[in-house]
């Protein structure tokens, strides 16, 4: 038997490439997969590096984070929207500005780029990203990269650190206040970090993450607003928090309402959802159910245009720049052939077809790290999956659409 890997991209080209490989060829590089990439888990920084003073996270995040910011910026709302504050619309506005800056170094960078590996930036655009995701205060990328990493692999379940099955509020906020489940911790070691260890910019990120911090979202925003918009400080102060809950929850969402509101045209027995409101808000980051089926594709849905996906907007303008290179994107044939086989058939009426252009060239199986990342022992299901639709078909899925709570399957065959 013969196995057709059916590899698609954007970038560049035009056309499917598709290689033939035998079973024998395909087993022998599957079997040398654990070596090229190490071992799995955190090897190089412990959880309580990613923490400031080295504390408990969830005592860093109550007491340190969510409680005084909380305080802070809701007093801050409230000085905007009784006019106590000089300027309070233009100060809302700066804040809304430099708030998603923060979010889209945490969309395009710290999810699409180095969690899913889904396009490849040089060192400029990677240290720009670093400087956004910042500023968002959501940790340095290492840490947030493995909490989603093993979301994706384990969604739903005690391992998932911001498991949705345990409800709405514990999936939006409940999981920082409290410790870790213990199967977090312990399926951390089945997932691959060292290519995140490994990285100059997000070891410097570790290294120097509180001056870091404190740079990005304190010391620039709190500057540029006291230049523009003087006022007093500790109204910049609180204003400054007002930013920051903002998009903390606006994040959070993606969690929480994008795993119980919403449609599921690609996966009706995934939780997760897609919602074109909150995808508005996230930049394009809550067409949740598209991405649990396709967590490679850099753009996270199917849609051709920029109003619902901000993110997919700024990848492509550093793609044209040329500081982004290898966009994966998924087929609409396997997209619609997807929808029609596990979707609610909420989509399958409103089908957004689009052109994608094939990848310059194929990532090799050392660079494709999600190949071997979220595979979830899916090896008898996708087996009986080809069985049931034939060669081609069979291994167009295997390669590009994701079964079982929407993971990434091996491209090797």
């Amino acid at each position: 038997m013969c196995y057709a890997d059916t590899l698609t991209g954007a970038g560049g080209g035009s056309g499917a490439e598709t290689r033939i490989r035998n079973k024998d060829e395909i087993s022998s590089t599957e079997n040398s997969t654990s070596s090229e990439f190490g071992e799995f888990g955190l090897k190089k920084f412990t959880m309580r590096e990613f923490v400031p003073f080295h504390l408990p996270m969830h005592v860093c995040n109550i007491f340190l984070f969510l409680l005084p910011g909380h305080v802070l910026g809701i007093y801050g709302f409230y000085l905007i929207f009784t006019g106590q504050t000089p300027y309070p619309w233009w100060n809302l506005l700066f804040s809304l500005i430099y708030g998603y800056a923060g979010g889209i170094g945490v969309t395009a960078g710290t999810h699409r780029l180095w969690t899913h590996r889904s396009y490849k930036a040089n060192t400029p655009l990677q240290v720009l990203l670093m400087l956004m995701q910042t500023s968002s205060l959501q940790y340095p990328v290492i840490k947030w990269c493995r909490d989603h990493r093993i979301h994706h692999k384990y969604t739903d379940t005690n391992a998932d650190p911001h498991n949705a099955a345990r409800g709405f509020w514990f999936s939006h906020m409940g999981w920082l206040l409290e410790p870790e489940h213990p199967d977090v911790a312990k399926k951390e070691k089945t997932i691959p970090m060292q290519d995140l260890e490994n990285n100059p910019v997000l070891e410097f990120q570790v290294r120097y993450y509180l001056p870091l911090a404190i740079l990005t979202a304190f010391v620039i925003p709190i500057s540029i607003t006291m230049i523009l918009f003087p006022q007093p400080f500790f109204n910049i102060f609180c204003g400054n928090y007002t930013r920051w809950i903002m998009m903390l929850h606006t994040s959070a969402c993606v969690n929480s309402v994008a795993h119980f509101f919403g449609s599921r045209p690609y996966d009706k027995d995934s939780s997760a959802v897609d919602n074109k409101i909150l995808a508005i808000f996230t930049v394009g980051e809550a067409w949740h159910n598209f991405h649990h089926c396709f967590p490679t594709d850099y753009k996270t849905s199917e849609l051709p245009f920029y109003s619902f996906n901000l993110s997919t907007a700024f990848i492509d303008f550093f793609a044209w720049v040329g500081w982004a290179t290898d966009l994966k994107t998924v087929s609409k044939e396997a997209i619609q052939r997807r929808m029609e086989r596990t979707g609610d058939g909420s989509g399958l009426h409103h089908h957004h077809h689009y052109a994608i252009e094939e990848s310059e060239s194929e990532l090799s199986s050392d660079e494709n790290l999600d190949e071997d990342v979220f595979n979830n022992n899916n090896g008898e299901a996708m087996s009986k999956m080809v069985d049931e639709h034939g060669d081609q078909e069979g291994n167009i899925i295997k390669n590009i659409v994701s079964i079982n709570k929407g993971l990434v399957l091996p491209t090797r065959g």
